[in-house]
């Protein structure tokens, strides 16, 4: 069933044994400007959305989810750069469709964020917000200047606090594929690198772990499933805690439809591993298969969608995926957002 078309790109709901809906994000607020990622919705296909809604947010790249603690039915999330506006959305999961019921433009120093490619977001239990922007390489994108990943401390209202950058003998070694996704657990905020790096092997990928009060870096390794392929590659999309130093990974390759492998949510518990400072080698972690989503994404879409960002569980339990389509038409990918059963 068809619920909203934004150009070429189709945000679908479908009911399933293993996905429980596909949830729509209807944003309620009473208006937005022309220059926000805003347009009409066609609302005929669809009659139980609030017949007071007047428009609603364009989220075709989401790229990270957070719990609300505030909300044990409610979810925060980023977009990446796609859109040209760094914001945080607070999502409402309460009914089906969910609703986005505010967007918080981010600041700094009282101006409008610029220069940001937000790929995860994590609240922490004071109501601030850590969120990991991407860097970019020069070397692979001439067309842009290189940038730091920077881990970025933000206030409630939007306003940032600080900036972290890695250790810089690790920074030597960034490619193209940097901060995929945060979380928070007590005084630790533990970011999934995307990728391998120069000085990684090409199976590990890092878990940077910042200590929130000594102001220092630590890390893990984390094991990628394997996949053949000269063009096929497997990263991490996001990352989720459970509580106690156990965490939840959004796991997958870049590959959609039939040719889609590894879409999948594994569990790790950091108590288990030593962390070690940059320099030090680093021990491996042991993972645990919770979800395979290749089935359930197999009978949600036509095709089985490839780019898998987001994933969050709220405070009442219930765990939600994103999928993000850079917001670019055409895509063999559908924007959607799911709560895995």
């Amino acid at each position: 069933m068809v619920l909203l078309v934004k150009r070429s790109v189709l945000i679908v709901g479908l009911s399933l044994v293993a996905l429980s809906m596909a949830y729509m994000l209807i944003d309620h607020l009473e208006s937005r400007s022309a220059e926000s990622h805003q347009f009409k919705a066609q609302f005929s296909a669809y009659k139980t959305i609030n017949d007071e809604a007047r428009s609603s947010v364009s989220w075709g790249a989401l790229s990270g989810l957070s719990a609300d603690f505030n909300n044990v039915e409610g979810l925060y999330a980023v977009n990446d750069n796609f859109y040209k506006k760094a914001e945080i959305l607070k999502i409402d999961v309460s009914s089906n469709p969910a609703r986005i019921v505010d967007a918080v433009r981010i600041k700094d120093k009282g101006e409008n964020a610029k220069h940001l490619d937000l790929e995860g977001i994590a609240q922490a239990p004071d109501g601030s917000f850590w969120v990991v922007s991407e860097g970019r390489d020069k070397h692979k994108r001439k067309e842009k200047p290189a940038s730091h990943n920077l881990l970025i401390q933000i206030s409630s209202s939007g306003e940032i606090l600080s900036k972290v950058k890695l250790p810089s003998a690790l920074r030597a070694n960034k490619v193209k594929y940097g901060f995929e996704g945060v979380a928070v657990d007590g005084k630790h905020v533990v970011i999934a690198i995307q990728r391998p790096w120069k000085d990684d092997s090409k199976k590990l990928t890092k878990l940077a772990i910042f200590d929130t009060e000594k102001k220092l870096w630590q890390f893990v390794l984390y094991p990628l499933d394997k996949v053949k392929g000269k063009k096929t590659w497997v990263g991490l999309s996001d990352i989720t805690a459970i509580g106690d130093g156990k965490f939840m990974l959004l796991e997958r390759d870049n590959q959609a439809w039939d040719k889609a492998i590894v879409k999948r949510i594994y569990k790790i518990d950091l108590n288990t591993t030593a962390h070690k400072s940059y320099g030090e080698k680093l021990n491996v972690l042991n993972k645990q298969l919770i979800k395979d989503l290749i089935p359930a994404l197999s009978a949600l879409a036509p095709k089985t969608p490839g780019k898998l960002e987001g994933l969050a569980m709220t405070k009442s339990g219930k765990l939600f995926v994103a999928i993000d389509i850079d917001g670019v038409e055409n895509k063999p990918d559908q924007a959607i957002f799911f709560r895995v059963d």
